[in-house]
C-alpha cells in the first residue's frame, strides 16, 4: 500500500467553531469528547480514522494509505474554507460591532430615511439633541413635530436627495418646544433610501450672531467717533534689535496707513477714509519738528505704547495741526509689525490755551503796571507840586528857574509814560463819546501824513455808512497814532500804509477762535503797512509793556501796550496779522452803536481859582504828598488839618472844635480806608463835602468799591494849581 505523508505549515484547523461547522454539516466526525480543547480529538472520515486534531497543523509523520488521499484533499479543503469563511465572519461581526459603535456614539446625529423620506432610525445624538426616539418615529411622521413651519418643512423635504455633501440650515423644534439652528447633508444609500447627517450649530450661530453684532458695534463706533482711529502696517516690519534713532528711521520709512475712519481722513483734509488709506507716515508727520521725533523715542522707550502724546503734523494743503495720540504697537518674532491708535486734534485748543496764556499774562503785566503807575504818581505828584510852588517863590530873571523848568519837563514826560501804564493797564479816566471814526481818520489825515514822512503813502479806505462808536475821542486818536508810528517804523525804506474803516459782525465761531473777542456788532479800524513784519516770537510779546525790537533810546516800548488797554477799556477787542517780509495788519474792533455822533460842547477857557477861608482836613499817607498839599491849599488862603492816616483825622477832628468844610482824603490808605474815613466824618460832621484822591483812576477805584460812582475825585498826579480848583469847585458845588 502507497503511503502518503501531508506536509503543510499552513494551519488548517485552529478553532474548536471549525470543527463544530464540519461535524454539523456531516462531513467530518470527532471521535471523543468535546472539551475546551479539542487538540488529540480522533478525526474520522468515512468510517475511518485518518488523524488527530492538531493546533496548528496534522501531526507530521502521520501515513495515509492510496485509497486516503482524496478524502484528504477534500477535508483539508473544506476545512480552509471553513477557516476562511469563519474569519471573515468574525471581521464582519467586528466590523459591524465596530460601525455600530462609531453611529451610536459619534457626536453628529444620523437618521436613516426610507425611499419616501420618512425616519426609520435615528442614532443617540439624534435622540439627544432633538429627544425623539427611534420609536416614536416609527410610531408616526414626527416631521410635523420637528418643523412646525409648513415652509420650513417643505425646505427639508425638497432638500432630500440633493447632491451629496450640500449643507442646508433649518430651524428645528425639539421634543420640549425649544427651536434649534441645525445643519443637515444626505447621502443615498445602494439599497434604497438616504443617510441623514445633521449637527447642532444653535451656539455657533449664537456666536456667529455675537461676533457680527460686535463687529458692527466696533464698526459702528469706529465710524461714529469724532476721534481719528487708524491702523499703521510696517512693511517691512521693523526689528527691535536696531538702535532707538535707527527704528525711528524704519518707522517712518515703512509705515502706511492700512485703516482709519472718516473722522480721522478729515483732520487730513480729506472727505473720506479710503482717500488716507495708503499715506506713509512720513508724508503726515513733520520730521523736521524735533517734539515729533523724541515722540516716537518715547513710544519705544515705553514698550512700544504711549498715551496723550503730542505731535506735529500737517494736513493735505500744508496747515499745521496738534494732534494727542494715543498708540500701541504689536510685536511679532521680535519686529514691530503694526500699531493702533486714537488721535484728537486739539490745535484749536492749544491755540486757545495759549491765547489764554497770554490773556492772563497781559492781566498780570497790566496789574503790576497799574501799582507802579499808582506809586509813581505820588512820586510825581510831590515832584512836580514843589517844582510849581518853587517857580512861584522864583523872580523871573533868577539863574535857577531853568534848573526847576528841566525838572518840570522831565516830570511832565515821566507823568506820560505813567499815563500810558495806565492806558495799558485799563485804569485810566475815560470820557466816552459817540464818534465816527471816518470822521476822527479825515481829522488826523493832514497830521499823519506829515507823521510817516513823503517816503510813505498813506491810503485811506472809508466804509460807507460806517456804524458809529462809544469811545474817548483822545484815546482813539492816540489809538491811530501809535499804530501809524509802529507802521512807519516798519517801512524805513518807504512802503504803503492803509487805513481802512468797516462794520464787521463776528460770530460765535470766530469768538471761540480768538480769546478775548465777544460775539456782536463792531465797527472796524484797520491799519496795514507794507513793512518787514514779525515773526511768532515777537507776535507773542507784542502788546507787553516795555517790549520793543527798536534801538535803545528808539521807543519805550509802550506804544502798542498803551494801543492794547485803550481798546481792551473801551470794550473792543484787538487782533494782528503779520508774517516776516510780508508787512503787518492791526485790526481794531469797538462795539457799533446805533446813535449818531454829537459834537462835543466847547470848552470854557481855565481861569485861576478862587481864593477860599474854609477848613480842609488833608489825609494822606505818603508824607510827601501830604506836605505839598497842605502847602498847596494854605498858600490859597484855606486853614489846613493834616493828617497820615484815618486814625490820626479822627483824632485831629476830635481835638477841632471848629467846623470842617471838606475832607480831602487818599483813597487807599493803611488801615482805615479813605471810604471807611469819609463814612465816619459824615456820621460826625453833617454836611462835610468829601474829595478822594488816588493815584489809581477814578473808574478803577470806583470799579473796586473805593467809593461810590459820581463822588469828586483828583487824580494823581495834580499840581497845586490843579488842587486849588478842584478843591474850589467841589466846595461851590
Amino acid at each position: 500500500m502507497t503511503e502518503y505523508v501531508l506536509r503543510t505549515g499552513a494551519p488548517l484547523l485552529a478553532t474548536p467553531d471549525v470543527y463544530d461547522d464540519l461535524v454539523a454539516r456531516g462531513e467530518v466526525e470527532l471521535i471523543g469528547a468535546p472539551s475546551i480543547d479539542w487538540v488529540g480529538a480522533p478525526l474520522v472520515v468515512k468510517d475511518r480514522t485518518i488523524g488527530v486534531v492538531a493546533a496548528q497543523s496534522y501531526s507530521e509523520g502521520v501515513r495515509y494509505g492510496p485509497g486516503d488521499r482524496e478524502i484528504l484533499i477534500f477535508v483539508s479543503s473544506q476545512i480552509a474554507m471553513a477557516v476562511e469563511r469563519k474569519r471573515a465572519e468574525d471581521a464582519l461581526r467586528r466590523q459591524t460591532d465596530l460601525l455600530q459603535q462609531i453611529v451610536e456614539h459619534i457626536p453628529v446625529m444620523l437618521v436613516f430615511l426610507d425611499p419616501v423620506g420618512l425616519i426609520e432610525w435615528g442614532n443617540r445624538e439624534w435622540t439627544r439633541v432633538l429627544g425623539f426616539t427611534t420609536a416614536d418615529a416609527r410610531s408616526s411622521d414626527i416631521f410635523p413635530a420637528l418643523y412646525p413651519d409648513a415652509a420650513e418643512r417643505q425646505r427639508v423635504k425638497d432638500s432630500i436627495g440633493q447632491p451629496t455633501g450640500l449643507w442646508t440650515d433649518f430651524r428645528t423644534r425639539t421634543r420640549d418646544a425649544r427651536v434649534l439652528d441645525t445643519t443637515w447633508a444626505n447621502v443615498p444609500l445602494a439599497q434604497g433610501g438616504w443617510l441623514a447627517i445633521g449637527v447642532d450649530i444653535t451656539e455657533r450661530k449664537q456666536a456667529e450672531i455675537a461676533l457680527r453684532q460686535s463687529e458692527e458695534r466696533y464698526r459702528m463706533f469706529i465710524a461714529q467717533s469724532s476721534e481719528g482711529v487708524s491702523r499703521l502696517e510696517f512693511k517691512p516690519p521693523v526689528p527691535l534689535t536696531l538702535t532707538e534713532d535707527a527704528q525711528v528711521d524704519a518707522m517712518y520709512s515703512s509705515a502706511t496707513v492700512a485703516e482709519c475712519n472718516d473722522a480721522m481722513a478729515r483732520m487730513y483734509g480729506f472727505t473720506e477714509a479710503r482717500e488716507l488709506v495708503g499715506a506713509r507716515l512720513a508724508d503726515l508727520h513733520d520730521q523736521g519738528d524735533p517734539a515729533n521725533r523724541e515722540q516716537m523715542r518715547s513710544f519705544i522707550r515705553a514698550g512700544y505704547r504711549l498715551a496723550d502724546s503730542e505731535t506735529r503734523e500737517r494736513d493735505r494743503e500744508g496747515k499745521p495741526h496738534v494732534f494727542l495720540n494715543n498708540v500701541v504697537g504689536f510685536v511679532e518674532n521680535g519686529n514691530l509689525v503694526r500699531v493702533w491708535g486714537t488721535q484728537r486734534d486739539v490745535s484749536d485748543q492749544r491755540r486757545l490755551e495759549e491765547q489764554f496764556r497770554q490773556s492772563q499774562k497781559m492781566e498780570a503785566v497790566g496789574q503790576l503796571a497799574g501799582g507802579i503807575a499808582h506809586d509813581f504818581n505820588n512820586l510825581l505828584t510831590a515832584i512836580l507840586g514843589n517844582t510849581q510852588l518853587l517857580l512861584r517863590d522864583l523872580p523871573p530873571g533868577d539863574a535857577m528857574r531853568g534848573d526847576v523848568e528841566e525838572i518840570r519837563k522831565a516830570s511832565e514826560r515821566a507823568a506820560g509814560l505813567t499815563r500810558q501804564l495806565l492806558a495799558y493797564s485799563r485804569r485810566q479816566m475815560l470820557q466816552p463819546e459817540i464818534l465816527d471814526l471816518n470822521v476822527v481818520v479825515g481829522e488826523m489825515d493832514r497830521m499823519l501824513r506829515r507823521l510817516i514822512g513823503e517816503h510813505i503813502a498813506l491810503v485811506s479806505v472809508p466804509a460807507p455808512d460806517l456804524g458809529r462808536v462809544r469811545a474817548d475821542p483822545s484815546q482813539i486818536e492816540q489809538v491811530l497814532v501809535n499804530l501809524v508810528v509802529n507802521a512807519r517804523d516798519a517801512m524805513p525804506e518807504g512802503g504803503r500804509l492803509t487805513i481802512e474803516t468797516a462794520n464787521v459782525d463776528l460770530d460765535e465761531t470766530y469768538a471761540q477762535d480768538h480769546l478775548g473777542a465777544t460775539p456782536g456788532a463792531y465797527t472796524m479800524l484797520a491799519v496795514t503797512d507794507t513793512g518787514t513784519g514779525m515773526d511768532a516770537t515777537v507776535r507773542a510779546h507784542l502788546f507787553e509793556p516795555f517790549f520793543t525790537t527798536k534801538e535803545v533810546g528808539k521807543g519805550t516800548g509802550l506804544g502798542l501796550a498803551t494801543v492794547y488797554g485803550i481798546v481792551k477799556q473801551s470794550g473792543g477787542y484787538i487782533s494782528v496779522y503779520t508774517e516776516v517780509g510780508e508787512g503787518s495788519s492791526f485790526k481794531v474792533y469797538l462795539p457799533r452803536v446805533d446813535r449818531p455822533a454829537v459834537a462835543p460842547p466847547p470848552t470854557a477857557p481855565r481861569s485861576a481859582a478862587a481864593r477860599g477861608s474854609e477848613t480842609v482836613l488833608v489825609v494822606e499817607d505818603d508824607p510827601a504828598v501830604l506836605s505839598l498839599s497842605c502847602r498847596a491849599l494854605e498858600s490859597e488862603g484855606y486853614t489846613i488839618l493834616c493828617a497820615s492816616d484815618g486814625t490820626d483825622a479822627l483824632r485831629i477832628v476830635e481835638r477841632h472844635g471848629g467846623e470842617i468844610h471838606l475832607l480831602l482824603t487818599d483813597v487807599v490808605m493803611p488801615g482805615m480806608s479813605g471810604r471807611e474815613l469819609a463814612e465816619q466824618m459824615a456820621a460826625r460832621r453833617a454836611g462835610i463835602r468829601i474829595l478822594y484822591m488816588s493815584g489809581y483812576p477814578g473808574d478803577a477805584a470806583v470799579h473796586h468799591g473805593a467809593f461810590a460812582r459820581g463822588s469828586a475825585f483828583l487824580q494823581k498826579p495834580f499840581s497845586p494849581d490843579g488842587l486849588a480848583r478842584k478843591v474850589r469847585e467841589t466846595l461851590d458845588a
